[in-house]
């Protein structure tokens, strides 16, 4: 014989349910779910992830990307071509292969570039000593931006330096340099048939082009060997993503330029600059995060002086006084809650 229970074990379609236990309330459940969420949250933000987030945050890492991918494009590259027309011929087929090779291009695209690079007569009649200076000075406006993002990220206070330019110069000219040895080490040892050797050297070249660029953006501030992983971090995460970027920049181009001409090569040129710098915000914010860890990673970065500055460095500017919103990352104040 079937026996109906109370009427609270009844579903709505008559079928049977355990008891509630007494006590126990919607409101209840929903504070228990907020609690639990609060710990997680709680344990993330503590965590090595977490607490690069929140530098990402501060950092304002959209914002900041796109204003140093933007720099790159309206500065750099002008300034490449200019110089790559003044160099004899070996150097700038070597410089032109380089770029090549880092933006992974081909077909049209390559070359336009190919003969931009490796045709300078044409350049060199059109641009005067004035221009050309002009030229590399504007071309500094980038260093500008780097040594803005990584007084950021370590927390620095601005510096005054009547060098910035000439210093800004230096690595400009630099860079170029660095890249015009790269591409012909890669025509030499391509011909020699021993890419393991390019490879090598490519990450060696790399990982001192970085630390030398953290040393020169934050001059006498931090001790070099607190630089050295955020360099590391920087070449690996530039050349995994070089790796994604061969694969679909050059569909990216061979879409874009039948519908835009020339222009949907420089959107396409636009966007791995873009992501390139995200690569390189993120590594710097995961470099800060690493050498202020409390724990073994931290320790062995800073080493037995047990600190990042160096002897006479002002102390860092405070952490902010809010946690962290995603609209700091476009750099705009999340609303205040009064």
């Amino acid at each position: 014989m079937l026996r109906l229970g109370h009427p609270d074990t009844l579903g709505e379609r008559g079928g049977l349910r355990p008891p509630r236990p007494a006590g126990v309330g919607i409101g209840d459940l929903r504070a228990d779910a907020r609690r639990q969420i609060d710990r997680l949250l709680s344990w993330f933000a503590a965590s090595l992830p977490g607490r690069w987030w929140d530098r990402l945050l501060e950092m304002e890492f959209v914002d900041r990307s796109v204003a140093l991918a933007a720099k790159a494009f309206v500065a750099f590259l002008p300034a490449l071509v200019v110089v790559a027309a003044y160099l004899p011929d070996q150097p700038r087929r070597s410089l032109a292969s380089s770029l090549v090779h880092r933006l992974g291009l081909s077909g049209t695209s390559l070359e336009v570039v190919q003969a931009t690079l490796t045709t300078g007569a044409q350049t060199r009649s059109a641009t005067s000593l004035i221009r050309l200076l002009v030229t590399l000075f504007y071309a500094t406006t980038i260093t500008t931006a780097l040594q803005r993002l990584y007084l950021r990220a370590w927390r620095r206070p601005p510096i005054r330096d009547r060098r910035r330019p000439l210093t800004g110069l230096a690595w400009v000219v630099g860079v170029i340099v660095l890249m015009a040895l790269m591409g012909g080490l890669r025509r030499v040892l391509h011909g020699w048939a021993l890419p393991g050797a390019l490879t090598v050297l490519a990450a060696a070249g790399s990982i001192a082009l970085r630390w030398w660029t953290h040393c020169v953006m934050l001059p006498s501030q931090l001790r070099w060997r607190v630089l050295l992983p955020g360099a590391i971090i920087t070449s690996v995460g530039s050349a995994l993503y070089g790796i994604g970027a061969a694969v679909w920049l050059p569909r990216n181009i061979i879409a874009s330029q039948p519908q835009f001409g020339f222009f949907g090569v420089a959107m396409a040129l636009v966007s791995r600059c873009v992501g390139l710098a995200f690569v390189l915000v993120g590594a710097a914010a995961l470099g800060v995060v690493l050498a202020e860890d409390t724990g073994r990673i931290g320790r062995l970065i800073r080493g037995s002086e047990g600190t990042s500055l160096r002897p006479g460095a002002l102390p860092p500017l405070p952490a902010p006084s809010r946690p962290g919103a995603l609209l700091d990352a476009f750099g705009r104040q999340p609303p205040s809650s009064a």
